[in-house]
């Protein structure tokens, strides 16, 4: 869910307000994220001034959110320890030159190889995500680039890159078909994509749940879905899946079924 922006009605900051308050007790609370005291503030601020707000202001708090709020969440939530052991394990198989795609925060980069990577391109659109990685980046004894465009549009050459990485991004990409296709076309042709991503659980109580969730948590989470089938996803875009792991980490059930594993060009 990195670095997406929020879309949606005039409306959208209600409603945020409104499922932020009750998830935060009911599934933010039980997953362990501790919201700043700012970001409490700021959701009571948005509160008393909504319904008297016009709509051209409530629009504005929408990007007010988005660039205050919405990744103090992102960071809070991708930095919870079950998380932290998925990136643990599937980060240091990158080599070569490697694209990192929804780079976020930087919470990838202590767990890369240095004696394996050249070189990490990070494409991630939002600034504040960008100003948020910058102790990471600037700690880090890795060469690290910011690309500026969004991820379904990939500025490399053709076959350049060793290897791509995706951890908890995909369920954000509005265009997952041309994001995809963008990442085949930068990957090498023995090229790896490396994916950790949450999505659609196999037990149908929990889908029910997911379904449910889905339309507040997408407005909520920056236009995070709980419900994508990710190796489906990937599959379809030309890619053959080469080692793959399913199982729930510690969390709420809708929000923690992962999808771990290593991907190739189809050949």
């Amino acid at each position: 869910m990195h670095g997406s922006a929020v879309h949606g009605s005039c409306m959208v900051p209600g409603i945020v307000y409104r499922a932020c308050r009750r998830l935060s007790t009911e599934i933010v609370a039980e997953h362990a994220i501790v919201l700043r005291g700012s970001v409490s503030r700021a959701l009571d601020c948005a509160q008393r001034n909504r319904n008297s707000a016009p709509q051209t202001t409530r629009l504005a708090s929408m990007g007010w959110y988005r660039e205050h709020v919405l990744p103090h969440l992102v960071q809070t939530s991708c930095s919870a320890a079950a998380n932290r052991r998925q990136r643990q394990k599937l980060v240091p198989m990158a080599h070569g030159e490697v694209l990192e795609v929804g780079f976020g925060s930087g919470l990838n980069t202590p767990f890369y190889d240095e004696s394996k990577v050249t070189k990490i391109w990070a494409l991630e659109p939002s600034q504040a995500m960008r100003r948020m990685a910058s102790p990471e980046v600037a700690q880090s004894g890795l060469e690290i680039e910011f690309l500026d465009l969004p991820g379904e549009e990939i500025p490399l050459d053709t076959s350049s890159v060793d290897t791509v990485l995706m951890t908890y991004t995909l369920c954000t990409i509005a265009d997952t078909t041309a994001a995809l296709s963008g990442i085949g076309r930068v990957l090498k042709p023995d090229g790896r994509l490396l994916f950790c991503e949450h999505g659609l659980s196999p037990d149908e109580d929990v889908r029910r749940w997911q379904n449910r969730l889905n339309p507040v948590w997408r407005k909520l989470a920056g236009g995070c879905q709980l419900n994508r089938d990710i190796p489906g996803l990937i599959k379809a875009s030309g890619f053959q899946i080469l080692t793959e792991e399913r199982r729930y980490i510690e969390g709420p059930r809708p929000l923690c079924y992962n999808f771990m594993g290593t991907a190739g060009p189809q050949s």
